[in-house]
């Protein structure tokens, strides 16, 4: 496979591991808004029964297990999009051994210009799944109203995948043309 068909299949990978990341994003966010409804319940206990809270403390145990599975699959995802930057970074130093660095790869970028462009959204999907990781400690300790639903927002949120790296991903798939 030439070095454009392999950067191609790369710039395509990303986008398709993106896609997946959202979809368990989403998936992630409603087990962690069905913990946070559970812990609610338990804050305002004081019309349940002995057996309802029991029942609802086992619920939040289970969703426990079922959102470190999602985060764990959201790092699995991470670890494909390490080894996508893995392979920019091959394309790269094989265009610096050619000696043509400077040599457009997709329509104007070079081979550095896409590593790096992978680097940079790389990071903010690292820093994202390091968020999650904290959440979800945070989530199953807290009691604190407030605080539950700030967890909640930032899941949902994702503050560490930016504008910025959504243009970068569009800017691969099109300096790559496959849009």
């Amino acid at each position: 496979m030439n070095e454009k068909k392999h950067l191609q299949s790369c710039c395509s990978k990303w986008h398709s591991l993106s896609t997946k990341w959202s979809e368990k994003n989403s998936q992630s966010f409603s087990i962690a808004n069905q913990v946070v409804n559970f812990k609610l319940q338990l804050i305002q206990s004081n019309s349940q029964t002995t057996s309802d809270i029991t029942d609802t403390k086992i619920s939040i145990r289970d969703k426990h297990l079922s959102l470190t599975e999602e985060l764990d699959e959201l790092g699995d995802i991470y670890r494909n999009f390490e080894r996508l930057t893995s392979n920019f970074q091959a394309i790269c130093n094989l265009y610096a051994e050619k000696q043509q660095e400077d040599k457009a790869i997709g329509k104007t970028w070079t081979s550095n210009h896409f590593y790096q462009s992978s680097i940079n959204i790389l990071e903010g999907y690292r820093k994202e799944l390091q968020l999650k990781q904290c959440l979800i400690q945070e989530l199953f300790t807290t009691n604190d109203r407030q605080f539950l639903l700030f967890l909640l927002s930032t899941w949902l949120y994702q503050p560490y995948l930016t504008s910025d790296h959504k243009l970068l991903l569009e800017g691969m798939l099109l300096e790559s043309e496959l849009k």
